[in-house]
């Protein structure tokens, strides 16, 4: 009798309950909480009993009318709803002495039909009584059809307990309302994903029976079976992905530990990708390493795995026997597997590969230390000459720390200024009159000693520092030549290198617009010397990049032309104001019928579309008539001078009065004093 009288409010009395978008209780009325039966402190924050909330269409609208709804068998509510910025407000209103209104009747029938949720009301055996149109709508049967369905050949899924273990929960639990995902058997016989919600009416006069309520939520499982995919799988090639590779790792170790057995670790890169994907672009790159994860995947047998780390690093574990004729076996296969080409849109590509061989218990007792030896072998393979494998041994050890070490020391050498520039001079050829430098950073390591870039670029290149160490060199130089351009050569220009792999990491367009305006060095006083690799490279991101770098008025150029995949239809283009020929090429000049007709070519070539001709590395007064003599104007080498230090630059062309109006002049005129502490050359 107590419980009853906590349900007589003032007559027609209203109490509220606040909800947000997700349906969880923010607030609430004393009154709703003694309704629901349930603590304050239990019901803010968790979301509502789904007869409450499930009629709210998923764009947040409510089927129009109030809904009539019986919380306990005593106890009848209309409910109203009224919508929030910060969610809903919902109105409920004591009816019981009403409570004609809740059975089927016109204002019934209204909500019932136009919900926008799918509804339905079963019978306490699972027949179905009633649906409404969306019910319909969702499992494909007209009404009538549905009428003649029960729970069970609708919803799939029925537990282990019993054919009607999702009605018989709510009627021996003593609950009023189950939630629950199950698959919805349609009539064309597809399955979809839905959210039901089954709600247990006790009715006075039509006695009790079920409200199902149904939500499509077909595209949500999609999306998180996609999420689950992307989390384990490799979107590009649909190997098993970093995380899944340690997983698969430590399940190998443990079997290999229960079964006393082994485990082999392949570790794998491919030869020249980076060239490649600068060559024929990013798109036959990710076809390049598709083809590779299969012909990987068919090395192997199916309890083995293969598994892609990023970029084109590949890691095939192997399981069971794996002793060192079995494992050499395997390894050779695999190389074996790169022999052919590879066609790319048409396009035959050869790309080998380097394989690292690490084994457990030998090499290492957990995951991390046996890719990492892995790793370190074949780094080993690839210093002895690629295209082969090699297992771990213990020396490598010493190989991987110093090379961790070194990636480290390239970062502090950056913060604490390690690295300085040379210029080496660029000059007209007929008269050594100077026109330019060239920057060329150097690395005074503090153990190593002087470290040229050949000893280092590779390295920064693959440890990612090539960017910071790039926009460096750019801001020092700029700087520099700006000072020196002040100081009494106005005229002077400037020339960068900038590698392929900077170019990518990055914005190069950004980088020169800083150091032109941090130095005031004007652009067209800047020339971008450029790997050809770059101007192959047609994807949309690099020739984005060319174009900005030209609309900011510095001059491009491709360095070391001749020795990759340059074609004239790609100087035609872009917009290349220089083409620089190899000094590989310069070097044969002075051997007849060697490589000079194709530096000929070259010449006449660019000549013809207007485009400056520069010669690298001349070293002998030959070399350089061989270029004046075919139209080359410009170059640079040792013949004209070494690069120089600040100093020694300084020292030629502002000491001795040597900065004149007429200019200054490489070889000098007057050969340095015997004692200049700057020599031109050895």
């Amino acid at each position: 009798m107590v419980e009853n009288k906590r349900h007589q409010p003032v007559a027609e009395e209203k109490v509220w309950i606040l909800i947000d978008q997700q349906r969880r209780c923010r607030a609430a009325s004393p009154l709703a909480c003694d309704w629901l039966a349930i603590p304050a402190e239990k019901l803010i924050g968790d979301v509502l009993p789904s007869v409450l909330t499930d009629l709210i269409g998923s764009s947040g609208t409510m089927s129009a009318g109030p809904l009539v709804v019986n919380l306990n068998p005593s106890l009848c509510v209309e409910l109203t709803t009224e919508r929030l910025p910060e969610g809903y407000m919902l109105w409920l209103t004591h009816v019981s002495a009403r409570h004609e209104s809740t059975r089927p009747g016109a204002p019934y029938e209204i909500i019932f039909e136009h919900a926008a949720a799918g509804l339905a009301r079963l019978a306490l055996d699972g027949s179905f009584l009633d649906a409404n149109a969306e019910f319909c709508r969702l499992v494909g049967y007209r009404r009538e059809q549905v009428l003649q369905l029960s729970y069970n050949d609708l919803i799939m899924g029925a537990d282990e307990q019993g054919l009607w273990s999702d009605l018989d929960r709510l009627l021996s639990s003593g609950e009023n309302a189950f939630s629950c995902e199950r698959t919805c058997l349609c009539s064309d016989y597809s399955e979809t994903w839905v959210k039901l919600s089954i709600s247990l009416v006790q009715d006075s006069e039509d006695g009790a029976f079920f409200v199902l309520v149904i939500k499509d939520i077909e595209r949500l499982k999609d999306a998180e079976n996609e999420a689950r995919y992307l989390a384990l799988y490799d979107s590009l090639t649909g190997l098993p992905n970093r995380r899944m590779l340690n997983d698969r790792i430590e399940q190998a170790i443990v079997h290999a530990q229960r079964e006393h057995e082994g485990v082999a670790l392949f570790f794998l890169d491919l030869d020249r990708f980076k060239e490649i994907n600068d060559i024929f672009g990013h798109h036959n790159g990710d076809l390049l390493l598709t083809e590779v994860s299969k012909r990987l995947s068919g090395c192997v047998r199916k309890i083995d795995t293969v598994a892609r780390l990023g970029g084109d690093e590949f890691v095939v574990v192997l399981q069971g026997q794996v002793d060192g004729t079995s494992v050499g076996a395997v390894a050779e296969k695999i190389l074996s597997a790169f022999v052919e080409p590879f066609e790319l849109d048409g396009q035959f590509v050869y790309s080998g590969t380097s394989v690292g061989v690490a084994r457990y218990p030998e090499d290492g007792e957990d995951r991390e230390t046996l890719l990492k030896h892995a790793d370190a072998a074949m780094y080993q393979a690839k210093e002895e000459g690629r295209g082969t494998f090699r297992f771990f041994s213990r020396k490598l050890n010493k190989a991987i720390e110093e090379r961790m070490q070194f990636d480290q020391s390239m970062r502090v050498a950056l913060s604490e200024q390690q690295f300085f520039l040379e210029y080496q001079p660029q000059v007209e050829l007929q008269s050594g009159r100077l026109l330019g430098v060239e920057a060329l950073v150097r690395w005074q390591h503090p153990e190593l000693g002087l470290l040229m870039p050949e000893h280092f670029i590779p390295r920064a290149e693959e440890n990612g520092t090539i960017a910071a160490l790039g926009r460096w060199v750019l801001e020092e130089a700029c700087k520099q030549v700006a000072a020196w351009r002040e100081r009494g050569c106005p005229d002077l220009t400037l020339t960068i290198n900038i590698s392929g792999r900077q170019f990518r990491l990055s914005n190069v367009a950004d980088d020169v617009d800083r150091a032109l305006e941090l130095s005031g060095l004007p652009a067209d006083c800047l020339e971008i010397d450029l790997a050809e690799s770059v101007l192959m490279d047609r994807s949309a991101s690099n020739v984005d990049g060319l174009v900005d770098l030209r609309a900011r008025g510095t001059r491009l150029a491709i360095d070391d032309f001749g020795t990759g995949y340059s074609s004239l239809n790609y100087l035609r283009e872009f917009p290349v104001d220089c083409v620089k020929i190899d000094r590989s090429f310069v070097s044969r000049f002075e051997r007849p019928g060697d490589r000079a007709p194709i530096a000929e070519s070259i010449i006449s070539m660019a000549h013809n579309l207007g485009i400056k001709v520069f010669g690298e590395g001349v070293q002998t007064e030959t070399q350089r008539f061989f270029l004046l003599a075919r139209g080359c104007d410009e170059g640079q080498g040792f013949y004209f001078s070494y690069p120089l230090s600040v100093e020694a630059f300084e020292y030629y062309c502002f000491g001795q009065s040597r900065c004149s109006s007429v200019g200054v002049y490489f070889p000098v005129a007057t050969p340095p004093r015997e004692d200049s502490p700057f020599p031109l050359h050895a």
